[in-house]
């Protein structure tokens, strides 16, 4: 399908793609392409709840700032991760004279939910650039509200109606079908106070039904079906919220997009006609009422002056890859926090902060982060600092239980390891070494030990 744009993007022929940073030496350029910043919007059709794909791209700046998306009414912006490099050098020759010009390219994209129909404006999108600040050129996109169609519905519902800041609270969408559908995802606009999570539905919620996936603000989720009294399909999908300052908090409407089968298409082809025809689909659309949640300030009084706003009954396990490792060489540590809901709204620790481990270890790169269930395992790369080194320092993280209404702190122990000056062939079959009974995790090739005689595990790292 031909993509048109509400602004072109500039062509180069290149040669020599690299990263604008570590490439192999070459040739200095005899140009540089100037700074700017360029707003790109897919623009063939736009729907209320459908996302759409926006492009920042920033040429002619070696580390530009992350740009600064503004606030816009009646849509949604969220970031697609880290921008692609897209550098390149162009040659171009003319009357034998060879010119090379050096193009520094940064692409980011972002995820764009429409909430409402009608002329939506982006304003101008501010990027760093040194001491200069570029901006864009401001997009006006026209937003198409699809058909309702008869017998829909969808309704949004709370556990509960108060909740502390901080405290995920659960919601669940319930869609009721008239006739069957094709490519649904649901959207729902958080407000300009909560953030929202999918959650991973209750076992006996979902027993005996059917189980799919949709995206739910463009991220896979677990949604089920089942027959309502009245024998009509009921799709149901729940989402945590997580209200971020007290008051009143409003989230919603949510949206779902969907093309609805309204009954059989004339074939468009001979095999399309012995195939028995196509389906006649329609586009369309339906928002719920939004719900309100009132959240409740956490008290002063008792807190840590290092609580990094954690609500719930938190658990912290710990483990190692290994019991014994090598002066200077890396290895495996992972914590796994449990206990509070959403997961993914827990903090990462930064082992840099805790007392002692910077004086045994060095912290290499970023942590690896996953969401397994109902923890979330963060996998660090650790380097012994010296072979003096005999355990793991003990990682403790406040909390408030919303139950108890106190705060209090979750910790795990220190785990005990041997650490040996240098590797050679009589230490060599017992560095690193895993437990017999190692288990593997879903989420990469990364193992981590249940347990083993090396006595090196503080708590398991998988139930």
């Amino acid at each position: 399908m031909r993509m048109r744009w509400l602004m072109a993007a500039v062509a180069m022929a290149c040669v020599a793609l690299g990263a604008a940073h570590g490439r192999a030496a070459a040739a200095p350029p005899d140009a540089v392409k100037p700074p700017r910043a360029v707003a790109l919007l897919e623009a063939e059709e736009l729907w209320v709840g459908e996302p759409s794909l926006l492009r920042v791209v920033v040429d002619g700046v070696a580390d530009p700032g992350e740009p600064a998306i503004p606030e816009i009414d009646g849509a949604r912006i969220e970031s697609l991760g880290p921008p692609q490099d897209a550098s390149g050098r162009s040659i171009t020759i003319i009357d034998g004279r060879r010119t090379e010009t050096l193009l520094l390219r940064l692409i980011y994209e972002y995820r764009v939910t429409w909430l409402r129909a009608g002329k939506i404006t982006i304003p101008p999108i501010a990027v760093k650039a040194g001491r200069e600040t570029l901006k864009t050129e401001p997009l006006t996109a026209t937003v198409r509200a699809a058909e309702i169609p008869e017998g829909f519905t969808l309704t949004m519902t709370t556990d509960r109606r108060a909740a502390y800041v901080g405290e995920g609270v659960r919601a669940r969408l319930t869609w009721r079908l008239e006739t069957q559908v094709r490519e649904a995802s649901f959207a729902i606009a958080p407000g300009d106070a909560a953030t929202i999570h999918p959650a991973q539905p209750l076992e006996a919620s979902i027993r005996g039904a059917q189980v799919e996936q949709a995206p739910i603000n463009g991220e896979q989720a677990t949604v089920w079906i089942e027959r309502g009294d009245d024998g009509a399909p009921l799709v149901h999908a729940e989402v945590w919220i997580v209200p971020g300052r007290a008051g009143k908090v409003e989230v919603g409407p949510a949206t779902v997009a969907f093309r609805a089968v309204m009954g059989r298409a004339r074939p468009r082809s001979w095999v399309e006609g012995l195939l028995g025809g196509g389906e006649r689909l329609t586009r369309a659309s339906l928002s719920s009422q939004p719900v309100s949640i009132e959240a409740i300030a956490l008290p002063e009084e008792g807190r840590p002056k290092d609580f990094g706003g954690v609500v719930g009954a938190l658990k912290i396990e710990a483990a190692v890859d290994a019991g014994v490792f090598v002066m200077r060489e890396p290895m495996g540590f992972a914590l796994r926090l449990s206990g509070v809901s959403p997961p993914a709204a827990l903090p990462t620790p930064d082992l840099a902060t805790i007392p002692g481990f910077l004086d045994s270890f060095t912290v290499e790169g970023e942590p690896r982060v996953v969401i397994e269930g109902d923890a979330k395992i963060v996998r660090y790369t650790l380097v012994p600092k010296h072979f003096r080194v005999r355990e793991t320092p003990a990682v403790t993280v406040p909390y408030f239980d919303p139950v108890a209404r106190t705060y209090q702190s979750a910790s795990c122990p220190p785990i005990k390891i041997s650490v040996l000056p240098s590797r050679n062939q009589t230490t060599a079959s017992v560095v690193g070494r895993r437990a017999p009974d190692a288990i593997a995790t879903t989420s990469d090739d990364q193992t981590w030990a249940r347990a083993g005689p090396v006595g090196h595990i503080g708590a398991t790292i998988v139930p």
